[in-house]
């Protein structure tokens, strides 16, 4: 077993691997490289394809509760490996952006770097920041958070939903300040922004987050239940269709709650969290994998570029940038030209995981090691007493 391998097992030793959830992460990342493309590539629809961050942020919520179940498991090695999963690529696609698309970006300055670098960038709710460099990076600003507060959550499990319950009412009570005093957007894209705020700013997507918790913590408790095969597939193709239809219908219901006097701060909240009780619902049944649709989800093609999802959703933004920097694809929708991204996008993927982000989280893996044998070398003040003295 890998180093990766050991950080990474499921606790306690025996629980499965879950290859199916692996392959939704490319689908999810699949549909906001969908989502940038829209307008450009593809006529736009009525369809939010983007929804796919909603869906990261409560599978991060799911997978980091299944696999980290107890508080005793070591908060270095749990950092690490947070560490290690998303840094190497994020530098790596920070450089890039910085070095060779800074003319395709609204702000490059050092301070706007520095928070990137740091993944501060969520903080700052204006959207000049908030998308500087890699756009699609200010999801990893919001993922660190979760990270930082997840043993605390882990820690206080046993009263879960009294805190998921009094969070959420602190939400809405904030959504609800919002749409009630002159906090309103500004039009300037540099400007402080309520709508960069709601939709950025960790706090506020840290229900999702919860639901992903609570969807493991319940899944933990039921995970020995067993289904016949016919009621497990049934129940995934229904969870499907439950899907399809809400993607069908949630942008019209918003605009009829906006009709009716639903604030635009609680609006935009709900455009981007609307999703995660389906997507909780989704990974909670797709997690047995009992049925017919999540055996075809452990395909192994499906499993790889669910692998190279991360990869996938850190890259695709500066193609699309570096491909209108040259001028190509510029002349409105064409079938050749969104293939062509899009292929370049998966070939990318696979190449940025397999020689940058694979090895980067070995070396920082490795690098752990090397500073805690560092630690184990050093000469230790001997306890004995002198023997004149009584050693008990």
């Amino acid at each position: 077993m890998t180093v990766d391998d050991a950080l990474m097992q499921p606790h306690p030793a025996g629980a499965k691997k879950l290859d199916s959830l692996t392959s939704l992460r490319f689908f999810a990342a699949f549909g906001v490289v969908i989502h940038h493309l829209m307008g450009w590539q593809i006529p736009p629809v009525n369809i939010n394809f983007g929804v796919g961050v909603s869906f990261f942020f409560v599978l991060s919520g799911f997978i980091l509760t299944y696999v980290y179940r107890s508080p005793q498991d070591k908060l270095r090695s749990y950092y690490v490996a947070r560490v290690a999963r998303i840094i190497p690529l994020h530098i790596a696609t920070l450089l890039f952006a910085g070095l060779f698309l800074a003319p395709g970006y609204t702000v490059r300055g050092p301070f706007q770097f520095i928070q990137n670098l740091l993944l501060l960038q969520s903080w700052t709710p204006t959207f000049a920041t908030i998308f500087s460099y890699n756009h699609v990076a200010w999801t990893l600003s919001v993922e660190m958070f979760f990270y930082l507060i997840f043993p605390a959550i882990i820690v206080l499990k046993r009263a879960f939903l009294p805190v998921f319950l009094l969070s959420t009412l602190l939400l809405l009570s904030i959504l609800a300040f919002l749409d009630t005093t002159a906090a309103a957007s500004v039009a300037s894209e540099t400007g402080f922004s309520t709508s960069a705020l709601v939709q950025s700013y960790p706090i506020f997507r840290v229900f999702e987050f919860l639901m992903g918790v609570g969807c493991a913590l319940l899944f933990l408790r039921t995970s020995s239940f067993a289904f016949s095969d016919s009621v497990a597939t049934a129940t995934e193709a229904g969870c499907i269709i439950l899907f399809l239809g809400v993607a069908f219908f949630y942008n019209s219901s918003l605009q009829s709650l906006g009709n009716i006097g639903v604030g635009p701060s609680m609006l935009n909240w709900l455009s981007e969290i609307g999703y995660s009780p389906v997507f909780t619902l989704l990974i909670f049944v797709f997690a047995y994998e009992a049925g017919a649709v999540t055996r075809a989800l452990r395909w192994r093609p499906l499993v790889i570029l669910g692998v190279a999802s991360f990869a996938l959703y850190m890259t695709h933004q500066l193609i699309f940038r570096l491909f209108g920097l040259v001028g190509w694809g510029q002349d409105g929708p064409s079938l050749f030209w969104c293939t062509t991204l899009i292929g370049t996008c998966l070939v990318t993927a696979l190449l940025a995981w397999r020689f940058i982000e694979r090895p980067g989280r070995g070396l920082v893996i490795g690098l752990n090691q090397f500073l805690l044998s560092l630690g184990s070398r050093r000469p230790r003040v001997s306890s004995r007493q002198p023997a004149t003295q009584s050693s008990e």
